[in-house]
């Protein structure tokens, strides 16, 4: 019941409707429309994920072979005309490495997944925020996943970042 009386006085301050139900109501609407965005914003992003090059592409462009390509992107000698062309064909291509290959070839993501139980209270939200600063310091991502106090849903996000080749699990 206070949850109920919070929102709607918390709506109420926005101009909206302020009794309990109306509170929801008006909750309800938001939550769909967050929803018809979070659709579209995935649909434009599996469209441009379908279209990214590939070092194979690179090669094709600058008239090389995979390894040459390989061989440029991870800092290893190599001719100067080929690094040249190499470098122009995924300039021109707007090449981008796959972090998450490289992961998986080096057995090291450079991922760590973080379980809290929510981010609506401040305390979990700062603790968010100065863990994602020291793993960004060292040069690591953060991987956040909320588990609203659900033991289930915990462990199978734990499954998840075992699956996902996370360096670590932070819970």
């Amino acid at each position: 019941m206070m949850e109920v009386y919070y929102e709607s006085l918390r709506l109420s301050q926005h101009g909206w409707p302020c009794g309990p139900l109306s509170g929801r109501i008006r909750m309800i609407e938001v939550y769909y429309k967050i929803i018809a965005i979070s659709r579209k914003v995935w649909s434009v992003m599996m469209e441009k994920s379908n279209s990214a090059p590939t070092m194979k592409d690179v090669a094709k462009e600058a008239g090389v072979a995979l390894g040459t390509v390989s061989k440029v992107v991870n800092g290893l000698p190599v001719g100067e005309p080929y690094r040249i062309r190499v470098e122009e064909a995924i300039r021109k291509l707007n090449y981008q490495v796959n972090s998450y290959a490289q992961g998986l070839k080096a057995n090291r993501t450079h991922t760590a997944a973080l379980l809290i139980p929510n981010t609506y209270l401040p305390f979990f939200a700062s603790l968010v925020y100065h863990i994602n600063l020291a793993l960004l310091k060292r040069k690591y991502r953060m991987l956040l996943c909320s588990t609203d106090y659900d033991p289930g849903l915990e462990q199978e996000y734990v499954a998840m970042a075992q699956q996902n080749k996370v360096d670590g699990i932070i819970g």
